[in-house]
């Protein structure tokens, strides 16, 4: 991955506006610097032993029987449609 190029992502192209409102370009946490910093913190927290050691529990949220339904609900993983778009 191109650290030097990393910006680009970060804002909003999708010409989609759903009936909220118009879509902002993504807004960098506090603890970032920049968009390199961000990916490089993300990158080390994605890497992490705790990570490692959950992943089985994101695989449901997003493949598995979290994914929808009654499942979904009580597990809180609900987007809005525009999110699968």
């Amino acid at each position: 991955f191109d650290l030097s190029d990393v910006g680009d992502w970060l804002h909003n192209r999708l010409g989609v506006t759903p009936a909220e409102g118009p879509l902002e370009s993504v807004e960098l946490p506090p603890w970032a610097r920049n968009p390199q910093d961000l990916i490089l913190k993300m990158r080390g927290a994605l890497e992490s032993e705790y990570v490692s050691q959950h992943l089985h529990l994101w695989i449901d949220l997003i493949f598995g029987c979290k994914q929808n339904g009654a499942a979904a609900l009580e597990a809180r993983n609900l987007f809005h449609p525009v999110c699968y778009a």
